[in-house]
C-alpha cells in the first residue's frame, strides 16, 4: 500500500508540473506574442501623454535606479523582459537549493523545503494574475477580440448573407493553427524552423543531458555550477550587448521609412549573434573531439569546451530576442497567438528529440552523437535563417482587426 501511495504521488505530481508547464508556456505566448506588440505599439510609443507618463515614473523615488529610457519601445521591453527571465533562472535554483538545505537541518528531510516552495509557487500567483488583469483593463486594444472592429456597432445590423457565409468559412480555416503558420507571408516558417533549430542541442549549461555526461566523467560539482551560473551572465551580457547595438539605428538620409531602417538592422543584428552561437557550438564540437571522451577532468580541451559552449548563450539569447522583436513585427495581429503556439510546439519538439536521442544512446562513450547532432542542428538554423533573410525583404506594412484576408 505504501508503495502504491507513493507511485500515485509521483503520478500526481508529475501530471500536475506538466499542466502547469503548459500553462505558463500559454501565458509566455499571450504575453510575449500578442500583448507587448499591441501594448507598446509603435504609435502608442510616441505618444506624448506616454511619455509625460514614463517622465513622471523615472522622477519618483521607487524607479529612481531604473535606467529608464525617454520612450519605452518594444525592443526595449523585449531585452528587459528576456534579462528578467535570465536573472530569475540564474538565481531561482540557487534561492532553491539553499531553501532546501537550510529546512533539512534535523533529518535532511527535503519535504519541509519542497512545502515551502510550492507554496510561495501558489501565493505569487495572485499577484501574477492580479498585476495581468490591471495591464489588461488599462489598454483598451487589449480588450478588443481578434476580428473585431471598433466602429462596428455603427453598422447596419442586417448584412449581405454571403458576406455572411465567407465570414464563417473564414473562420473555419483559421482554426488550425498549423494551416495558419505554412500560409503565412514574409517566410514564417523559415524563420520559425531557424529558431526551434537550436533547441535540439545538448550543448546547454543548464541542460539535463550536458549536466549528465559532465557529472558522469568525472567533473566536478562545484566547476559545473560556476559553469552553469557564467552561462546565465553570458546570456545577460549578449542581450545587453544586443540592446545597445539596436538603439544606435542609422540616419543614412535617404528618406526610406524610420521603422523600416530600424527593421533591417534588427535583421542584420540577428544575422550577426546568430553565426557567434553557431560558430561558438562548431568550436565546441571540435574542442569534444579533441577531448578524452573517458575522462576530461585533466584534459585542457574541456575547458575550451565549455568555454565555448558559454559563449555560444550569448548569440542564442540574443537570437531569441531578435526572432520575437521580428515576428512581432510581420506576424498578422489576429493570429499571434496560433503562431506562438506553433512555435513552441516546435521547440519542445526539438527539445524531446534530443532527449529521446540521449535514451537511445546513454553511454558516455556515446556522447559525441549528442554532440554532432546538436552542430548539425544549429548549423541547419543558421542556413534557415540565412535563406530567410535572402528571400524575403521587409516592408512597411499594418495588419488590421478588420481585415480577413492577407495581402
Amino acid at each position: 500500500n505504501a508503495s502504491l501511495i507513493r507511485l500515485f504521488s509521483l503520478v500526481l505530481v508529475i501530471t500536475a508540473g506538466v499542466i502547469e508547464a503548459l500553462g505558463a508556456q500559454l501565458a509566455s505566448v499571450a504575453v510575449k506574442k500578442e500583448w507587448l506588440p499591441i501594448v507598446f505599439d509603435e504609435e502608442t510609443t510616441n505618444d506624448p501623454v506616454a511619455e509625460e507618463v514614463t517622465e513622471k515614473k523615472k522622477s519618483t523615488t521607487m524607479f529612481s535606479f531604473v535606467d529608464i529610457p525617454n520612450k519605452i519601445t518594444l525592443s526595449y521591453i523585449n531585452t528587459t523582459m528576456t534579462n528578467i527571465d535570465l536573472l530569475a533562472a540564474m538565481f531561482g535554483p540557487v534561492l532553491a537549493g539553499w531553501v532546501l538545505e537550510v529546512l533539512a537541518f534535523k533529518d535532511n528531510s527535503m519535504q519541509r523545503g519542497f512545502v515551502l516552495i510550492a507554496l510561495v509557487n501558489v501565493v505569487s500567483f495572485v499577484p501574477e494574475i492580479y498585476l495581468l488583469r490591471k495591464v489588461y483593463l488599462s489598454c483598451s486594444a487589449l480588450q478588443l477580440r481578434r476580428g473585431d472592429n471598433p466602429d462596428e456597432s455603427e453598422l447596419p445590423d442586417e448584412q449581405p448573407e454571403n458576406s455572411t457565409r465567407n465570414n464563417n468559412n473564414s473562420k473555419k480555416e483559421d482554426r488550425n493553427p498549423w494551416v495558419v503558420w505554412m500560409n503565412h507571408p514574409s517566410g514564417l516558417p523559415l524563420l520559425t524552423i531557424s529558431l526551434a533549430s537550436l533547441y535540439m542541442t545538448a550543448l546547454s549549461p543548464s541542460g539535463v543531458v550536458l549536466t549528465s555526461y559532465l557529472i558522469t566523467i568525472g567533473l566536478s560539482p562545484s566547476t559545473i555550477g560556476v559553469f552553469r551560473g557564467i552561462g546565465a551572465i553570458s546570456g545577460v551580457v549578449g542581450i545587453s550587448c544586443f540592446s545597445l547595438l539596436r538603439k544606435k539605428d542609422p540616419n543614412d538620409g535617404s528618406g526610406q521609412s524610420t521603422l523600416v531602417k530600424s527593421i533591417e538592422r534588427l535583421r542584420g543584428l540577428s544575422l550577426a549573434f546568430l553565426l557567434l552561437e553557431v560558430v561558438s557550438i562548431l568550436v565546441a564540437a571540435a574542442a569534444y573531439v579533441l577531448c578524452d571522451t573517458t575522462s576530461m577532468s585533466s584534459s585542457w580541451p574541456i575547458y575550451l569546451f565549455l568555454g565555448a559552449i558559454v559563449v555560444s548563450r550569448a548569440g542564442l539569447y540574443s537570437f531569441d530576442v531578435g526572432v520575437l522583436e521580428i515576428e512581432q513585427y510581420i506576424v498578422d495581429e489576429r493570429y499571434r497567438n496560433a503562431i506562438g503556439s506553433v512555435e513552441g510546439a516546435l521547440c519542445s519538439l526539438c527539445e524531446m528529440g534530443m532527449y529521446v536521442l540521449s535514451i537511445a544512446l546513454p553511454k558516455p562513450s556515446q556522447f559525441g552523437w549528442q554532440v554532432g547532432v546538436s552542430a548539425t542542428a544549429v548549423s541547419f538554423g543558421g542556413v534557415c535563417f540565412g535563406l530567410f533573410l535572402c528571400l524575403y525583404h521587409m516592408h512597411l506594412h499594418h495588419h488590421h482587426r478588420d481585415d480577413h484576408d492577407h495581402d
